[in-house]
Order: structure tokens, then C-alpha cells, then sequence
């Protein structure tokens, strides 16, 4: 299997019996076993993020959370179908037949380039939230702008697999035994090869990379500015409070007539002395406790931190497979291993089990889900042994 997908279930084969001519057993019992362990994260992870979207509404209510759903969603699909389709061929050979092995492989090349697409429009978010004013950041990413750059990635992933079956009819395999193997005409095309691993993992991460190098110089202009904006008199106290209090003090205590009469702002808190005279009390800003670090942390530093695993990820799981095919299969075709070509197909299908692991990581309402949900679980695992037991 080929393209953004990987290679074929033949030259899997191949590589297996190279590897058990060369005793390599050791090798391909770790890559079984790491198989499943990502074939096993992705489904469960991925699908308790997507849980947690549907049971936190917090999580729904931000339309930039909408691009991780997308994200969780496409790993789902990479770890249940690719990944365990990748694993079975490791122990079976193809019994689908050729109708069977083109679904397959049109799947893979829906799915699998979609997560780099996918990340890069989050960094795009990302970018935006820091160089634009909040306001004018929510009015750009609206829910409907948001959900058009996720059709948007899936029409090229589309592309992809519009061209993969193209070539499919053009140069059709005719010595290809498909109830044995499954490979695709474009295995041995090598300017689709380099097509799609440009389009699809090079011009992404480049993108994110420049998105994220931006993201922190911006961030580190706001941060120092946020720094000088600290208030040293009384009057600049109240002005900060006036500006970063989200909701208005009690006036209970206040006489229509003193609050037409006041030239203090309504930020300040009403008190009543002992004599009956009403005066108003400017907060004390304090940087450790008040809201605007805390609204500055969640707002600016934490979607840095997400983005910044993420495209680590990327660049951990992707780039080998990509620089691989671009430079050492082009320039040195020599030096094609089928050891490494293997190793780098199933290093990116690794990606899928790193995100949900990630989300929790640096979300903290899928966090909690996550620690509410395996309590609960845990809970019902010892009152199972108790009831086992006491009967």
C-alpha cells in the first residue's frame, strides 16, 4: 500500500522473511507488539476524547476545539482500520481481493495525510489568537469558519485519494495476485511518491513550524508588555480593575443618590462605616491572584504548550518517513533498507496513539474527563472483587 498510506502488504512479507533470514525475530515480535499497543491507544483514547467532547459542553462551546475533535476523529479511524489492518498482515496474507485492497488504500489516503493538514490549521488558530485582539480573534474564527477548514482538509486528502485511484485504472497490476497481497500501480511511481510526501507532511510542517516560531515571538511581546501594564497608584488600580473585572460589585449598600453623585468607577466595592456614611473602596490589584495572569495562562500559554506537542509529534512520527523518500530513496537508491522503510511506515501510523495522550496532557477539562472516568472505573472494578468475594 502506497502514498501517504504506506507500503504493501507484499513487501511487508518481504521484509519479514529478511528479517527472520537475518534473525530477526526479536525485531518483529517488538514490532507486534508495539503495533498493538498503538492500535489499542488509538481507538481508546481517541474515542474517550471524542466522549469527552460530547459530554462536556465547555469543550463544544469553543469553536477552535472543534479542529481537535477532527484531529481525534481521524486517529480514531488510523488506529482502527490502517493500524489493525497493518497488524493483520503481519500474521495473514491479503484475502480481500483486489476490490477489498483498493478500499483499503483509498481509506489510508483519506485518513492518514489528513492528521498534518490537521495540525496546521491548528497552529494557523493558534497564530491568529496571538496576533489579533481576542475579540477580533473569536469574530475571524467563527464555528462556521472553523468547520470549513476541516471540509477544507478533507477536499485534499481527497485529491490524494482521487489520484491514487486514478493511476489505479491507468496502469493497472496485472501480475499482482490479490488474494495473497495487496499493492497499489503507484508503489513504483516515484513522482507520486514525492508528490504526495511534499503536499501532504513537507509543506505542513514547514507551515507549523513557522506558525509556532511567530506564535512565540508574539508571545513574548505580550507577555512583556503584560509585565509593564502592572499599576502603581491608587487611580491606576481601580483603572485595571475597571478594565479586567468581567462582572460588576454589589451596590446594595449605595443610595441612588451617592451613586449619581460618585465619580468613582463601579468596579470599586461599596462600605458602610459604623456612622452611617457610605465610601467606596478601590480593589487592590495583586499580579499572583488576580485574574488577568490566570486569564493570560489559559489564553495564550497553554494553546503554545498543545501546539508545541503537537508538532513535536509530527515532526517525530512524519518527517523520518518523509526525508526518507525524498532524499534517500531519490538521491541513493543503494541505500533503500527494507528495515528503515518499514520502521518509518509504522513510526507514523504512531502518531495516532501520541495525540490523545497529548489532549490529556495539556487540556484540562479532557484531563478531568479522563481521571473522572478511570476513577469511576476503578470504583467498579473493587466493588466487583468485593461482591466476587463476600459470595
Amino acid at each position: 500500500m502506497t502514498g501517504m498510506y504506506g507500503n504493501s502488504t507484499s513487501e511487508l512479507a518481504d521484509n519479514r522473511a529478511q528479517e527472520d533470514a537475518e534473525g530477526g525475530l526479536a525485531v518483529f515480535v517488538v514490532q507486534c507488539v508495539s503495533l498493538s499497543f498503538a492500535a489499542f491507544v488509538a481507538v481508546f483514547g481517541n474515542g474517550a476524547t471524542i466522549v469527552a467532547f460530547i459530554c462536556d459542553s465547555g469543550l463544544r462551546d469553543k469553536p477552535s476545539n472543534l479542529l481537535i475533535l477532527a484531529l481525534s476523529c481521524s486517529d480514531l479511524c488510523v488506529g482502527f482500520v490502517i493500524t489493525s489492518i497493518t497488524l493483520s498482515t503481519f500474521f495473514v496474507s491479503w484475502t480481500l481481493g483486489e476490490l477489498g485492497c483498493r478500499f483499503v488504500i483509498s481509506v489510508g489516503d483519506l485518513i492518514v495525510p489528513l492528521g498534518p493538514l490537521l495540525v496546521a490549521a491548528i497552529c494557523l488558530d493558534r497564530y491568529l489568537l496571538i496576533s489579533r485582539d481576542y475579540p477580533r480573534y473569536l469574530a475571524i474564527q467563527t464555528r462556521r469558519r472553523v468547520r470549513l477548514t476541516i471540509a477544507l482538509c478533507w477536499l485534499l486528502t481527497a485529491v490524494l485519494c482521487t489520484t491514487e485511484n486514478i493511476l489505479w485504472d491507468v496502469a493497472p497490476v496485472d501480475d499482482t495476485d490479490f488474494t495473497r497481497a495487496c499493492t497499489s500501480p503507484s508503489k513504483s511511481n516515484l513522482q507520486f511518491q514525492q508528490f504526495s510526501n511534499i503536499v501532504y507532511a513537507l509543506i505542513p510542517f514547514s507551515f507549523v513550524t513557522g506558525c509556532s516560531v511567530r506564535f512565540l515571538v508574539l508571545l513574548r511581546r505580550k507577555l512583556k508588555g503584560h509585565r509593564r501594564v502592572g499599576p502603581r497608584t491608587v487611580s491606576a488600580q481601580v483603572r485595571w480593575a475597571q478594565a479586567t473585572t468581567p462582572r460588576q460589585p454589589s451596590t446594595e449598600f449605595l443610595s441612588p443618590t451617592s451613586l449619581s453623585e460618585s465619580n468613582e468607577p463601579s468596579t470599586c466595592t461599596a462600605h458602610r462605616e459604623d456612622n452611617g456614611v457610605t465610601r467606596l473602596i478601590p480593589p487592590v490589584y495583586s499580579p499572583d491572584t488576580d485574574s488577568p495572569s490566570q486569564l493570560l495562562r489559559s489564553r495564550y500559554v497553554r494553546p503554545i504548550i498543545t501546539v508545541i506537542c503537537l508538532v513535536a509529534a509530527l515532526a517525530v512520527c512524519y518527517m523520518p518517513y518523509c526525508i526518507y523518500f525524498l532524499f534517500v530513496v531519490t538521491l541513493c537508491p543503494s541505500c533503500n533498507s527494507p528495515n528503515l522503510f518499514t520502521t518509518f511506515h509504522l513510526l507514523r501510523l504512531f502518531n495516532s496513539c501520541l495525540d490523545p495522550i497529548l489532549y490529556a496532557a495539556t487540556q484540562r477539562r479532557i484531563r478531568t474527563f479522563y481521571g473522572k472516568q478511570f476513577r469511576r472505573l476503578s470504583r467498579h472494578i473493587r466493588s466487583s472483587f468485593r461482591r466476587r468475594f463476600r459470595t
